[in-house]
């Protein structure tokens, strides 16, 4: 055993390698970048064999193809007080390295307080609501843990640093509590948390911060679960009733992020700011919307990790709900946020292949009920993606849609095979290769958006929801289908590339050049996002309101606030109603592309209601007590939609996009997934391809086949008319000169 002799007195720990890896910004996005020169950021987690195992495994074989970044999952053997063993993991560091002489090595480390430790010290653990024992892991707002975390985990750095493969290290990526993706433990489980000694402490700390020294938080307890759901059944809290309870789940994330901050700043003192910091953290694209079990998780303070300078990336995954070959697997944070921010997009693709264990047939026993998800109980959509794909040829298309998304957002990422083989065999082995090759290529082309459409998340507002858990909103598919990811997921299909921005953003430059916005939970707005939206009112612009537009201002549900905000009067109502709508006017705007009947909502029963009550806007749809539900109203240079849920439909949008100037690549089918950049164009498709159309003449070229399809045209064909060809294509654009 070893003890510890690197303390945290923020030196630099002595005798680590002087190479430096940051995240730079370079052709409009940011990269990794070593001592100078840039890397592609694509990587691979899988088991590292033991050596003389001949077994192939999908590790030797990615490296083999040119993946030069190798993520290696572990730690010490952390038995007491300052005694911990870091031998076994130095040596699986070391097999690793030794797969190519130029790899680059992440130290993937969890961080969760060991039993002994757990055992050793109760009162600091976190303690749920119904907790009649011992639970197993730490309160992420005890000292005690962040303090004896830290030791531990500043001696594997000295440790690692210091050894043969200190020169190979990027960076590390801090893994905690459940599924290392610091999501506060039992919150999947319909558990609440946390109610421990150190969390009361940090709610009190946190409130003398924010209201100064009074008494009564000397006496301020947690909520309890029925206080929390004191709002329910409506979709949203009263701003005066809930007050305490909004600031606790405020609280609740930044004690998380407070820790995961303490960690990832030790890294960067010890290292000398030389290596990569990151976490799992803020999935606003899935779990927010109307529902927002985002709250429950502890993942509402994004905005603030991206401000720390002791954090360089963030992570997440391709939605699980909406990853099925022919869909848009949308990233579950805010990409163009991040990058504003200066930090990197770091993903993890766990994506199944048909080498992933369990019979295939499995799915089509899965796959959600295609009935209206208001007739449920319907089960999670999630579970369709968890099982193998059917063939060789799907994997590879899934694979290239990842990659293509990835690379064109200007995302690192890096292959999860969980069991070992997932990515094995020839077929992959060389996509891998070729993914390789034009990754290398692309670091000197411009990778700056062309977006025209953005949509806009809040951190903010899921606390201003009415308590709603995973576990509460899963089993529910008219819950579900109110969640960022699936009720966006036929945006993606309407034709137009989508950036992902933070509400904070509103007043940045860059906003500029987007035509169309769609606020898909602007719930809370603060007083300087309300300024730079009315900005924004203007030069053809159209802005699409989802929910509870700026309802909440002044302490209060204020529905002329949303009225202003939105652009057309609101009334706010308590009575509920069934949120499922068939247009009658098919000659509204937003409807003049529909070929079928038009449904708008999944049936959730929705309380409070928004109804429009305003004599210059044009109604879309009605509730099914008659009162006006959905609505468009034309102002002088911008226009405003207001739907009380997410509308889904891709031709809607498509006709939206459209009307407020947007390039449409894609035919008009909807069935094709479009990303694009200056240099790039995807399309991905589980359906014949359909010519795409650019926005001004180039030479295109297919990257994967190196074939010339357009010369100097604005016209990309795709495939063979009438054959089945879906899949995807990548294709290299370069404009000519105006």
């Amino acid at each position: 055993m070893t003890k510890a002799t690197q303390k945290r007195t923020g030196d630099e720990a002595p005798g680590i390698s002087k190479h430096n890896v940051t995240v730079g910004r370079r052709n409009g996005r940011t990269e990794i970048v070593i001592d100078g020169k840039a890397i592609p950021g694509i990587a691979f987690l899988g088991p590292v064999p033991l050596e003389g195992d001949p077994r192939p495994t999908s590790l030797f074989e990615s490296v083999d193809a040119g993946v030069r970044i190798v993520l290696v999952g572990g730690g010490g053997h952390w038995t007491g007080p300052r005694q911990w063993d870091f031998s076994d993991y130095l040596r699986t560091l070391e097999r690793a390295a030794k797969l190519a002489e130029d790899l680059w090595l992440v130290l993937r480390v969890g961080v969760n307080a060991p039993d002994w430790w757990v055992k050793a010290h109760p009162r600091e653990c976190i303690r749920h609501f119904d907790s009649t024992g011992l639970e197993e892991y730490a309160s992420m707002g005890s000292r005690k843990w962040i303090a004896d975390g830290s030791e531990y985990l500043a001696a594997l750095v000295q440790a690692a640093e210091t050894s043969p493969i200190g020169k190979r290290i990027l960076g590390y990526s801090l893994m905690c509590a459940h599924g290392g993706e610091w999501v506060y433990p039992g919150a999947g489980g319909g558990r609440l948390g946390d109610y421990s000694a150190p969390a009361l402490r940090y709610y009190r700390n946190w409130l003398r911060r924010k209201y100064g020294s009074q008494k009564w938080i000397g006496k301020a307890q947690i909520p309890t679960p029925a206080q929390r759901g004191r709002s329910l059944p409506e979709l949203l809290r009263d701003p005066k009733l809930d007050k305490r309870i909004i600031d606790f789940d405020q609280a609740f994330s930044d004690m998380g992020l407070d820790a995961v901050l303490a960690m990832t700043g030790l890294i960067k003192r010890l290292t000398g700011r030389r290596r990569l910091a990151g976490v799992f953290y803020g999935y606003l694209l899935w779990q927010t919307g109307l529902v927002n079990s985002a709250v429950t998780n502890g993942h509402l303070s994004l905005r603030r990790l991206l401000e720390s300078p002791d954090i360089d990336f963030v992570t997440s995954f391709p939605s699980y709900d909406v990853r099925e070959h022919g869909s848009a697997a949308p990233i579950l944070l805010p990409v163009e946020s991040i990058q504003a921010a200066g930090k990197l997009l770091f993903n993890e693709c766990d994506n199944r292949t048909h080498l992933t264990g369990g019979p295939v047939h499995e799915r089509f026993f899965r796959v959600r009920d295609s009935r209206d998800p208001a007739n449920g109980p319907q089960l999670w959509q999630g579970w369709f993606n968890l099982f193998p794909l059917e063939s060789p040829q799907m994997s590879v298309d899934v694979l290239r849609r990842e990659f293509a998304h990835h690379l064109i957002r200007g995302c690192a990422w890096w292959w999860f095979d969980m069991a070992g083989g997932w990515y094995s065999g020839a077929e992959i082995s060389g996509e891998f290769r070729k993914q390789m090759e034009i990754a290398r290529k692309a670091m000197d082309w411009d990778m700056s958006s062309v977006s025209q459409v953005a949509g806009i998340v809040s951190g903010a507002s899921p606390a201003y929801h009415s308590m709603m858990r995973m576990f509460d909103v899963d089993p529910q598919a008219s819950l579900v289908e109110l969640q960022c990811d699936l009720s966006t997921r036929e945006m993606y299909k309407a034709g137009a590339p989508i950036d992902w921005l933070m509400m904070e953003d509103l007043p940045g430059k860059a906003m500029r050049q987007y035509r169309a916005l769609y606020f898909h939970n602007p719930t809370f707005l603060s007083d300087a996002e309300r300024a730079a939206l009315e900005k924004l009112k203007r030069d053809g612009r159209v802005m699409i309101f989802i929910g509870y537009p700026g309802l909440v201002a002044g302490g209060k549900l204020d529905d002329q606030a949303a009225s202003r905000a939105a652009g057309m009067r609101l009334k706010l109502v308590r009575s509920r109603s069934a949120a499922r709508f068939w247009p009658r006017d098919y000659d509204v705007p937003c409807l003049h592309e529909a070929t079928s009947q038009a449904a708008m909502g999944s049936g959730a029963v929705i309380s409070p209601r928004l109804i429009v009550d305003d004599p210059q806007a044009q109604v879309i749809a009605h509730w099914p007590d008659g009162a006006a539900a959905a609505a468009m109203r034309k102002h002088d240079g911008w226009t405003s939609y207001y739907f009380p849920v997410p509308p889904n439909n891709a031709q809607l949008f498509r006709a939206i996009f459209r009307d407020a100037g947007c390039h449409i690549y894609s035919s008009g089918i909807c069935r094709d997934v479009v990303f694009a950049n200056k240099s790039l164009l995807a399309l991905h498709t589980n359906h014949y391809f359909q010519p795409l159309t650019l926005p001004r003449p180039a030479r295109v070229t297919d990257l994967f086949s190196g074939q010339v399809v357009t010369d100097k045209g604005t016209q990309v064909p795709t495939g063979r008319p009438w054959h089945w060809t879906g899949g995807t294509n990548l294709y290299r654009l370069e404009y000519q000169r105006a």
